[in-house]
């Protein structure tokens, strides 16, 4: 992963939106309006992020609730089937 490649609005764990208020493109965004900004992220789950990534793209919060959950999961790359198997494994866990 290059700094070129890197999409702020895409998750660098998974692929998926991760809908930053920050990379939303809105000059005036106030960090404290993001999802992120109330929710308690373990330093693991920063770890995760890719160097290239870093203080580039934020993670999204099903990865986030991953995380929390499983602290040694493997998020891997988006593929159309991991995320469907991801939803699949969210919905059993609820």
């Amino acid at each position: 992963m290059s700094i070129e490649t890197i999409d702020p609005t895409l998750c660098p764990l998974c692929g998926g939106i991760n809908a930053c208020v920050l990379a939303s493109g809105d000059g005036d965004a106030d960090v404290r309006r993001c999802w992120c900004f109330h929710e308690y992220i373990p330093a693991g789950a920063l770890e995760r992020v890719p160097a290239a990534a870093r203080d580039m793209a934020c993670i999204c919060d099903t990865c986030l609730r991953q995380l929390r959950k499983h602290p040694d999961a493997l998020i891997l790359e988006a593929t159309p089937l991991r995320l469907a198997k991801l939803r699949i494994l969210l919905k059993q866990q609820s």
